[in-house]
């Protein structure tokens, strides 16, 4: 069985929450903060779930995640995580949510949300 790739998810799920809140209605920023909130939550949890199987007596790197992109010329999509930027991956995901419901932005909330979600990505 292969592990989950826990990287991955921590970039794709914001992203498509992102691309999810971009497809919100105007003027319906009660859905946005859910949606918004949904994702950076879900991110969350991904980066609570590696943190507990993150093994700390390993120097090398862990939950590695490698994708071939374009396998013709050799590119591919490789992630993996060492013993300091686990912490560093969690501490983000834990403001996130923070910075989504936290702010009181009075214009474009829609625009704030889905760039704030890129941004985690």
């Amino acid at each position: 069985m292969e592990a989950f790739p826990y990287l991955t998810s921590l970039v794709l799920v914001p992203a498509v929450g992102a691309l999810l809140v971009a497809l919100v209605p105007r003027g319906r920023d009660d859905l946005v903060r859910l949606v918004g909130m949904a994702a950076a939550m879900a991110a969350l949890l991904i980066a609570a779930a590696m943190l507990v199987e993150f093994d700390g007596g390993r120097s090398s790197f862990q939950m590695v995640s490698e994708h071939p992109w374009i396998a013709a010329w050799g590119i591919s999509w490789k992630l993996g995580i060492d013993g300091i930027s686990v912490f560093l991956v969690v501490l983000s995901t834990l403001l996130f949510p923070v910075a989504i419901i936290g702010p009181k932005v009075h214009r474009d909330y829609k625009g704030y949300v889905a760039w704030m979600l890129l941004l985690e990505a």
